[in-house]
């Protein structure tokens, strides 16, 4: 493998360069999960590191003047096994002579992916271009598995490895490796990049690593702004680090860092002004779609989408599109028999089937299958939901709300979505009647006879978290703006309000997430911008995020078991790199045996 070493433009001299592989110990800490040296002993190419630091023991291939460096039969990787580079050190350029100044901040990364079955990358990546572009790719695809530069792991089940192999794989749709240069259009022609976001967040880079060490004020700045926690906890110590820190906290301190930009940035197109948050989207099409209305992912990370046919796209059709965790399209299914228009509140099963619902029927899709299973009902179905193998769903008819599993409930009116927890008690919104309605796994209803508890008019979305505690948006009026203002609840089983958090101004509720940390993402649509918010347990507000601009707004939100977030929007999807903790795998599989939790954390 040959490669280069850039700071922005400039080669740098003397850093040297790591290959580095992820470890199988759980999910990395301080001092937990520290990466794999995959470099070994060759005389005259590699030396050995001993400079009691975090690197001390390992190999390396040092950087000549013009920043270039060759790694040739040097070292060995297991088939499967996530491999990166990581060049630390050296000088950028700003003292006079190669060689006079050593920056130990500048640290810059690059993902070269799985490891091939012949053992090395020889083939795979000739060459590798290590800049700040790179570095931030590759710090957003990893950073559900990493802690820092120099501890990138998960646990070592079957699923946590193919969750990380999925989220190193994701790179390649984001940068250019043998260029250095971010996607705008990505290579397989499916969808869009983020270059301007991605250059952003390298020139924020940038302008530590063109310093001279970690005393200057940039460098400094820089890691003060981008800790482990945001404005708090453990400061990186080099620019690889604090980029993944970034990606940790898309949402925080984003005007600041942007004032390290140069007037002249490194890497264009580059933001003229600073954008709300450090989101990284990426989009995705594809011929079939035409308004996509539902996004789920089953156990093997990929993606599935319910789409409904749209005149202006000759192309599109009522049913199921199956992507790759990266985008690529798999499968196409339609019937015409049985899917007569786009199919709506997708879920996957804990078995990966695929199931929506068209009116007052519900349909089934096995993979595998040539046809789809459909099955009438009387009433109007809204969402699924499932515990134990056995699928629930949810609608109406008339103005009565019913369990399709069990009895109705007079007084429920405009039903929202469904949740379960872990105890297997179903609980669900009802939109007219601002209420939540609840039964156990038997069928016993939890909640009042009629209305349920009241969560506030315009009740919308719905989750458990892994306590079983129930996460409510909606949308009451509020008597000093006198509008509809989005509010978030957390209540108990009882119905007590554990935490509540209005938002500050016009604005409606929509759906509820949890991720494998247990956070609490919340979507709000309304003036003077339609955002997702991040909350802890607790129900503290952390971050808040601008909404991907699309026509009309997202329609299904899922999380992914790599740390991506994606989303539904207009004829695609968007897969927002990097944002949330990992979480198992459909949804339905979090109540199936190893796991007994809502949004559990994949192990």
């Amino acid at each position: 493998m040959q490669g280069r070493v850039q700071g922005g433009q400039q080669p740098i001299a003397g850093a040297h360069v790591y290959l580095l592989g992820a470890a199988t110990a759980g999910y990395p800490t301080a001092t937990t999960g520290a990466s794999v040296s995959l470099m070994k002993f060759s005389a005259g190419k590699t030396l050995l590191d001993i400079s009691s630091g975090p690197t001390n023991g390992f190999y390396y291939v040092a950087t000549d003047t013009n920043g270039n460096f060759s790694i040739s039969g040097d070292y060995t990787c297991t088939s499967g096994q996530p491999v990166y580079l990581y060049a630390v050190g050296g000088d950028p350029g700003v003292g006079g002579d190669p060689g006079t100044v050593n920056n130990s901040a500048a640290g810059l990364l690059a993902m070269l992916g799985n490891c091939p079955s012949a053992g090395n990358f020889a083939t795979a990546v000739p060459f590798i271009w290590m800049n700040e572009v790179t570095t931030v790719a590759a710090a957003y695809s990893m950073s559900g598995f990493a802690y820092d530069a120099l501890h990138v792991s998960s646990p070592n089940s079957a699923l946590s490895k193919r969750n990380i192999q999925n989220a190193f794989a994701n790179a390649n749709n984001i940068v250019d490796i043998s260029s250095g240069t971010a996607y705008a259009t990505l290579p397989g022609g499916n969808g869009t990049g983020a270059p301007n976001t991605l250059n952003t967040i390298a020139n924020v880079l940038a302008a530590c690593v063109n310093t001279s060490g970690p005393s200057s004020n940039n460098c400094a700045t820089l890691f003060t702004l981008a800790k482990t926690h945001g404005s708090t906890g453990t400061a990186a110590t080099d620019t690889a680090s604090a980029a993944i820190n970034i990606a940790h906290n898309q949402g925080t301190n984003v005007a600041a860092l942007f004032d390290l930009l140069s007037t002249t940035p490194e890497f264009v197109p580059s933001y003229t002004s600073a954008p709300a948050d450090f989101c990284l989207p990426i989009r995705f099409t594809s011929p079939e779609l035409g308004a996509v209305d539902g996004v789920a992912l089953d156990s093997l990370g990929d993606v599935w989408l319910a789409t409904a046919a749209n005149p202006g796209i000759p192309t599109s059709v009522n049913g199921f599109s199956q992507l790759s965790p990266q985008g690529v399209h798999l499968t196409t299914v339609t019937d015409a028999t049985t899917l007569t228009a786009g199919p709506q509140s997708l879920i996957v099963s804990a078995e990966g089937n695929v199931w929506g619902a068209i009116g007052s029927k519900y349909v089934e899709y096995v993979p595998g299958n040539s046809s789809v299973y459909s099955v009438a009902n009387s009433m109007s179905i809204i969402d699924f939901g499932e515990f134990n193998g056995s699928l629930h769903y949810i609608g109406f008819q008339g103005s009565d709300y019913f369990d399709g599993t069990f009895a109705p409930g007079s007084g429920d009116t405009g039903t929202g979505f469904l949740a379960v927890d872990g105890l297997g008690r179903f609980w669900a919104t009802n939109h007219g009647s601002g209420t939540l309605t609840g039964w156990d796994s038997g069928g016993t209803r939890l909640t009042p006879a009629a209305g349920g508890y009241s969560v506030g008019s315009a009740s919308n979305g719905v989750a458990t978290d892994q306590n079983n505690n129930i996460w409510v948006g909606s949308s009451p009026t509020s008597s000093s703006l006198n509008a509809q203002v989005a509010q978030l609840l957390k209540l108990n089983s009882s119905g007590t309000v554990l935490a509540t958090f209005n938002d500050s101004s016009n604005s409606l509720g929509g759906n509820v997430y949890v991720d494998g940390a247990n956070n609490i993402w919340f979507f709000v649509s309304g003036s003077p911008n339609e955002t997702f918010l991040e909350f802890d347990s607790q129900g503290n507000q952390l971050q808040t995020f601008d909404r991907i601009n699309s026509s009309g707004g997202p329609r299904s939100v899922a999380l992914d078991g790599s740390g991506n977030t994606w989303m539904a929007a207009g004829s695609g999807v968007y897969q927002l790199i990097g944002l949330t903790t990992p979480v198992v795998t459909p949804i339905a599989s979090n109540l199936v045996s190893p796991y007994t939790t809502p949004a559990s954390k994949p192990q």
